[in-house]
């Protein structure tokens, strides 16, 4: 650490709220709230749409901040929920309004040093651990963070913001092209967008008509690396050891391109494609069904299954007051329409190109990410002694770079 550095207790540069407030009563029952949730994990910003603590008909009390606080959410310090909101308003108890002391430590400069790793990794370590995880006040304040001279903290602050734009600028592109690739996607699968030349009826098919049900045994064919387990959000990835059986002889065949789902868990979309480029083994309590060649283009269908048009279908399907099964025979009632085979496979096509336009955008956040919070780990520890020329600045971009992509 450089000689103009200070090390220094949390506690000793920063003011905390003290105090709650009505949020029955106004001035405070008209102002914005802000709950950890409305902080994006990794900080810097405010996300989804506060609302006012009477239209959340709110009755516990709050701690107020304004537009200089900082707020720092309490619960879970791993997820780094801490940002400068920028107005006046009422936080959930769970979260502290925190106020440099501008003589000392610049706000700004303040916030990327709570959201840097070295911070971070001292918050989760000293959290409780009982239930949730949560950092109390006195353990927050004895934590140590490295101070330089103002303008030292200018210039890393400057640095900082440069890449916490070019990610938000980045963010908000993909969600503008996440809301258009719905609607985009939805007028192909419905036909709404022909492609030139492409009078073709597309006739109204049921479930049975186009796809079969797979109902094939392992009986000691597979092994046991070769057991699957289906996530919402990751596809089909393998079993966990102590979910798995020991006798795998029932478990049930999934070839590649075809797909599965636990009948308990279809209505939130809990439905896969094996795209291992092998045969797979599934739970012989799934349901497991492939396209019928021919037919139904199985990327047709997978861009299909992630559409209204099937949530629709699914939501209203499956028997059980308390826990909803969807087995195949109620897959039979879905019916839709299905242009002929060549254009099933352009429309998957055209979809696939907008998806990967949208995941280049989400690597490219991710490698900023990553960037930035090796940056962040030279700046704010003083290990890299901050650059005054913008030729500084491009071979330090080009270090971080480097270090991030190994």
């Amino acid at each position: 650490m450089q000689n103009d550095w200070k090390r220094m207790r949390f506690g000793d540069v920063v003011r905390f709220a003290e105090g709650l407030v009505d949020p029955r009563k106004r001035p405070y029952s008209d102002m914005v709230h802000l709950g950890p949730d409305n902080i994006a994990i990794g900080g810097a910003r405010v996300v989804g749409k506060p609302m006012t603590a009477e239209a959340l008909k709110l009755i516990s009390g709050k701690y107020l901040f304004d537009s200089c606080a900082i707020v720092y959410s309490k619960i879970r310090p791993n997820l780094n929920k801490v940002c400068i909101p920028g107005f006046e308003g009422i936080c959930s108890a769970d979260m502290y309004p925190i106020w440099a002391d501008e003589n000392i430590v610049d706000a700004k400069f303040l916030c990327h040093v709570m959201r840097g790793p070295v911070f971070v990794r001292g918050a989760v370590a000293t959290s409780t651990r009982t239930g949730m995880p949560k950092i109390n006040r006195f353990d927050l304040e004895n934590l140590s963070i490295n101070v330089p001279t103002k303008q030292c903290q200018h210039r890393i602050t400057e640095l900082l913001d440069v890449w916490d734009d070019a990610v938000e600028k980045t963010t908000r592109l993909i969600v503008a092209l996440e809301d258009r690739f719905g609607a985009f996607s939805l007028t192909l699968l419905r036909g709404r967008r022909r492609f030139s030349g492409d009078n073709s009826n597309w006739q109204s098919v049921s479930f049975n008509d186009v796809v079969q049900e797979l109902t094939d045994r392992n009986s000691g064919r597979l092994g046991s690396d070769a057991v699957m387990g289906v996530n919402k959000l990751h596809g089909m990835i393998p079993m966990k050891d102590h979910v798995r059986a020991e006798d795998l002889s029932r478990y049930k065949i999934v070839p590649p391109n075809a797909f599965a789902y636990n009948p308990m868990r279809l209505n939130i979309g809990s439905l896969a494609m094996n795209m291992h480029g092998r045969e797979v083994l599934v739970s012989p309590d799934y349901v497991a069904f492939a396209p019928r060649e021919g037919h139904l283009n199985h990327r047709f269908f997978e861009h299909l299954r992630r559409s209204s048009i099937w949530s629709d279908f699914v939501s209203s399907a499956g028997s059980g007051s308390v826990r909803i099964r969807i087995y195949y025979e109620h897959l039979s009632a879905f019916s839709f329409h299905l242009p002929k085979l060549e254009v099933q496979s352009r429309i998957a096509d055209m979809i696939d190109a907008a998806k990967r336009e949208i995941d280049v955008h989400k690597e490219q956040v991710e490698l900023m990410e990553r960037q930035k919070r090796g940056l962040m780990q030279k700046l704010l520890t003083g290990e890299w002694r901050v650059p005054v020329r913008n030729s500084d600045v491009d071979a330090m971009a080009a270090r971080v770079s480097e270090e991030a992509a190994q």
